[in-house]
C-alpha cells in the first residue's frame, strides 16, 4: 500500500513539475456559454457547402450578462472564476485551443456584470497560444461560482450584415438578434 503511495504522490509532482496539471476548484457550478465576435469578412459564396466559413459574412457580438440574484438581506458576495476558450477547425486537431487564465470577480448581493466581446479579447490576452487581435473568434466563456450559489447567465447574440442588390440603394443594413438564458448546470461534482 505504502509504494502505491508513494507512486501515486511521484506521478502527481512530476505531472505538476511538467505543468501539465492545472488546479480548478470542483464540486462548483460551472456555466458555458458560446460567444461569437468579430468581423466575417469572407463570402460564403466563394464557397459550395460543406466547405463554407463559420458563420455568413457580417459583424457578430456576444453580451454574457452574470447576475448574483441573491438578496442583500440573505445572500452574500459571490466570487466568480471567468475563463475564455476559442474553438478551433476540427482540422487544426490536435493543436490546442487558445484559453484565457481564469480570472477572480466578486459579485456582491443583486449585483450584475456584462461580459461582451472586448472583455473576452480582454482575457484572452492571457491565452496560449496567442489570440490575433481584431479576429473573427468563436467559442466559450466558462463561469464558475466559487460559492456554490446558483447565478443568472443570459447570453446576447447580434449580428449585422451589409448586402447590395440590383435596384435597392447601395448598402441595405440587416441586424438580428437572440437571447439565450443559460441553465443551471446540472452537474456540480468534481
Amino acid at each position: 500500500m505504502k509504494k502505491y503511495i508513494m507512486l501515486a504522490l511521484a506521478a502527481a509532482v512530476l505531472t505538476a513539475f511538467l505543468g501539465e496539471a492545472r488546479a480548478q476548484p470542483s464540486g462548483f457550478p460551472i456555466y458555458s456559454v458560446k460567444f461569437v465576435c468579430g468581423l466575417q469578412t469572407i463570402a460564403s459564396t466563394q464557397f459550395r457547402p460543406p466547405a463554407e466559413p463559420p458563420v455568413k459574412p457580417g459583424n457578430y457580438a456576444t453580451l454574457i450578462n452574470i447576475h448574483n440574484f441573491h438578496s442583500s438581506s440573505t445572500g452574500a458576495p459571490v466570487i466568480v472564476l471567468k475563463k475564455a476558450v476559442v474553438s478551433i477547425p476540427e482540422s487544426q486537431l490536435p493543436r490546442p485551443s487558445p484559453t484565457s487564465r481564469l480570472f477572480r470577480e466578486q459579485l456582491a448581493p443583486n449585483q450584475a456584470v456584462d461580459v461582451d466581446c472586448t472583455e473576452i479579447m480582454r482575457l484572452l490576452a492571457t491565452a496560449t497560444p496567442p489570440v490575433p487581435a481584431g479576429t473573427f473568434i468563436t467559442g466559450f466563456v466558462e463561469i464558475q461560482s466559487l460559492s456554490g450559489a446558483p447565478l443568472s447567465v443570459t447570453a446576447v447574440y447580434t449580428s449585422q450584415t451589409c448586402i447590395s442588390t440590383p435596384g435597392t440603394p447601395p448598402c441595405t443594413q440587416l441586424g438580428q438578434l437572440n437571447m439565450e438564458v443559460v441553465p443551471q448546470p446540472a452537474f456540480t461534482g468534481p
